[in-house]
């Protein structure tokens, strides 16, 4: 009966998971590969979806139903819809403050802070006495670390809502 020194039983099991190391890598990269052809199916499914949606509003008339419809789309964790539907209704009735509000806070909920003051603003222009846009006005720059543009906000707010 041959003895096994200490030196080759370490070889043997060095190589047995050496083996095993380079099968599993190689199964990670099968699984990356998959995963990769599986995310941009996808990406590619839901461009395709937002361009069909776009060109179906394009024919939309009702700013109203379309902040409607993109307040829920946002609620339910649609934001890509949620935008096409409120920049619509924007376009349809660019004096619809409610919409511009909807607009940015579908906005700011996508992590777009700066278009979202955007909208915030030109929502504080067309109505100055709306207590609610001086409540995202005031998100909105605490978001972009701008504390005195936050503060006249909140003094705005608070002017709005003493009763």
């Amino acid at each position: 009966m041959k003895t096994l020194t200490i030196n080759s039983i370490l070889i043997k099991i060095l190589t047995v998971a050496g083996v095993l190391l380079a099968g599993f890598l190689s199964s990670l990269l099968v699984a990356q590969k998959v995963y990769s052809r599986m995310t941009a199916d996808i990406n590619n499914g839901l461009a395709q979806i937002e361009s069909q949606y776009s060109q179906e509003l394009a024919q939309e008339t009702d700013a109203e139903k379309l902040v409607k419809t993109g307040v829920r789309q946002s609620d339910v964790n649609l934001p890509a819809l949620a935008l096409i539907s409120l920049n619509r209704a924007t376009t349809i009735e660019p004096n619809y403050r409610d919409g511009w509000l909807a607009l940015g806070l579908a906005q700011f909920k996508t992590g777009d802070t700066k278009a979202a003051l955007d909208s915030f603003q030109a929502a504080e222009k067309l109505d100055p006495i709306c207590a609610k846009t001086y409540e995202l006005l005031k998100m909105a720059y605490e978001k972009l670390d701008d504390p005195a543009s936050a503060q006249k906000a909140q003094e705005k707010w608070d002017f709005l809502t003493k009763t």
